[in-house]
């Protein structure tokens, strides 16, 4: 009689076949396998300093050789899965600050420069609002996004703009301005002026263009990584 064989290779068992009258017993419960697999991040943002390269990658920010691009370091600001991405860096007063997108800004101690030390993290219950953006305004950085706009001095993160409720829900851009604290808000431009908020005609001869032109502005201050 001829006897045959069934090769189970995920499994690694033989069953024979035709010699045999039993059954072979399948599992008793199944199993799943979950494979994940992370390679890293896209590359959002990068600021160059003193000859040191800073590259956002993923939730990561990597240190490399401006003059190379050879790696120096790489800094963990959090777990994957746990954050969102890392999509903007801004430096100011010999501190790092990276944006995790919607998540937190984490501040990085630069004393030396080709190993940044993670020195304070602002999430999104500190903030009171998803922070989306950072910019540089009167040397000091403000955090934009949906809930306004929270400026990250010395002390205390501290609230300097809500939103105006109905069309305009997120912070797009910020900048000083003869007008005061500008910003641009869906399509249209508000500046705050004694406290008052009021909004600017896009076109004008005080502020020419259109609300992209203003956001353009605001994101070429020296020092924000643009």
């Amino acid at each position: 009689m001829t006897t045959f064989l069934l090769v189970l290779a995920s499994t690694g068992l033989l069953v024979p076949l035709g010699a045999c009258t039993g059954s072979v017993a399948g599992p008793s419960s199944r199993t799943a396998l979950r494979i994940t697999n992370r390679v890293a991040g896209t590359h959002h943002r990068l600021l160059v300093h003193d000859g040191i390269w800073y590259q956002a990658h993923g939730t990561d920010l990597l240190v490399l050789d401006a003059s190379d691009g050879d790696p120096i370091g790489r800094v963990s600001l959090a777990r994957p899965g746990t954050a969102g991405p890392l999509v903007d860096l801004v430096l100011a007063n010999g501190r790092l600050l990276g944006l995790l997108e919607e998540t937190a800004v984490v501040e990085l101690d630069l004393s030396r420069p080709r190993a940044p030390v993670v020195v304070r993290r602002h999430d999104v219950t500190v903030l009171g609002m998803r922070p989306r953006r950072l910019r540089l305004v009167d040397d000091i950085v403000h955090v934009l996004g949906p809930g306004g706009v929270v400026r990250l001095g010395a002390g205390p993160p501290e609230r300097v703009l809500t939103p105006l409720s109905g069309e305009v829900r997120d912070v797009e851009g910020l900048m000083r301005t003869s007008a005061g604290l500008t910003w641009c808000g869906g399509r249209r431009i508000f500046a705050v002026d004694d406290g008052t908020i009021v909004t600017v005609e896009p076109v004008s001869d005080s502020f020419p263009g259109s609300a992209v032109k203003i956001l353009l502005a605001a994101d070429s201050t020296p020092g924000s990584g643009w």
